[in-house]
Protein backbone atom coordinates (compact mmCIF):
# COMPACT_ATOMS: atom_id res chain seq x y z
CA UNK A 1 0.00 0.00 0.00
CA UNK A 2 1.68 3.66 -0.75
CA UNK A 3 1.56 6.78 1.10
CA UNK A 4 -1.81 8.07 -0.54
CA UNK A 5 -3.86 4.67 0.00
CA UNK A 6 -2.65 4.70 3.56
CA UNK A 7 -3.73 7.81 4.44
CA UNK A 8 -7.43 7.33 2.82
CA UNK A 9 -7.25 4.13 5.11
CA UNK A 10 -6.54 6.06 8.07
CA UNK A 11 -8.98 8.91 7.31
CA UNK A 12 -12.22 7.13 6.61
CA UNK A 13 -11.11 5.37 10.53
CA UNK A 14 -10.86 8.73 11.69
CA UNK A 15 -14.10 9.52 9.79
CA UNK A 16 -15.94 6.02 10.98
CA UNK A 17 -14.45 6.07 14.44
CA UNK A 18 -16.02 10.09 15.47
CA UNK A 19 -18.78 9.13 14.13
CA UNK A 20 -19.49 5.92 16.43
CA UNK A 21 -17.91 8.35 18.88
CA UNK A 22 -20.71 11.38 18.41
CA UNK A 23 -23.55 9.21 17.95
CA UNK A 24 -23.40 6.17 20.11
CA UNK A 25 -26.69 4.94 19.06
CA UNK A 26 -25.90 4.54 15.14
CA UNK A 27 -24.73 1.05 16.07
CA UNK A 28 -27.91 -0.18 17.04
CA UNK A 29 -30.13 1.46 14.05
CA UNK A 30 -27.64 -0.10 12.00
CA UNK A 31 -28.14 -3.35 13.42
CA UNK A 32 -31.75 -3.17 13.73
CA UNK A 33 -32.14 -2.68 9.46
CA UNK A 34 -31.06 -6.33 9.80
CA UNK A 35 -33.21 -8.03 12.66
CA UNK A 36 -36.76 -9.78 11.91
CA UNK A 37 -38.52 -8.90 15.44
CA UNK A 38 -41.15 -11.42 14.44
CA UNK A 39 -38.63 -14.46 14.53
CA UNK A 40 -36.89 -12.67 16.99
CA UNK A 41 -33.50 -13.17 15.01
CA UNK A 42 -31.46 -11.80 12.44
CA UNK A 43 -32.47 -12.48 9.21
CA UNK A 44 -29.42 -13.58 7.35
CA UNK A 45 -28.62 -16.11 10.65
CA UNK A 46 -29.27 -19.09 8.68
CA UNK A 47 -28.05 -17.91 4.96
CA UNK A 48 -25.38 -20.61 3.75
CA UNK A 49 -24.03 -17.77 1.97
CA UNK A 50 -23.47 -15.37 5.03
CA UNK A 51 -22.24 -18.13 6.96
CA UNK A 52 -19.12 -18.74 4.45
CA UNK A 53 -18.52 -14.89 4.72
CA UNK A 54 -18.55 -15.16 8.46
CA UNK A 55 -15.83 -18.43 7.95
CA UNK A 56 -17.97 -20.57 9.43
CA UNK A 57 -18.29 -23.49 6.58
CA UNK A 58 -19.15 -26.45 9.04
CA UNK A 59 -22.55 -24.86 10.38
CA UNK A 60 -24.74 -26.80 7.67
CA UNK A 61 -22.40 -29.73 8.49
CA UNK A 62 -23.22 -29.34 12.21
CA UNK A 63 -26.88 -28.49 11.65
CA UNK A 64 -27.21 -32.22 9.89
CA UNK A 65 -25.60 -34.07 12.40
CA UNK A 66 -27.44 -33.08 15.77
CA UNK A 67 -30.60 -33.14 13.66
CA UNK A 68 -31.02 -36.71 13.91
CA UNK A 69 -28.90 -36.99 17.56
CA UNK A 70 -30.64 -39.13 20.16
CA UNK A 71 -30.29 -38.50 23.66
CA UNK A 72 -27.77 -40.29 25.35
CA UNK A 73 -29.62 -43.75 26.93
CA UNK A 74 -29.94 -44.21 31.01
Amino acid sequence: MNRTGLLIALGLALIIGLLFGIFPELDLKLAALFYDSATASFALKQSWLAAIARGRRDVDRLDTCTAGARPPSS
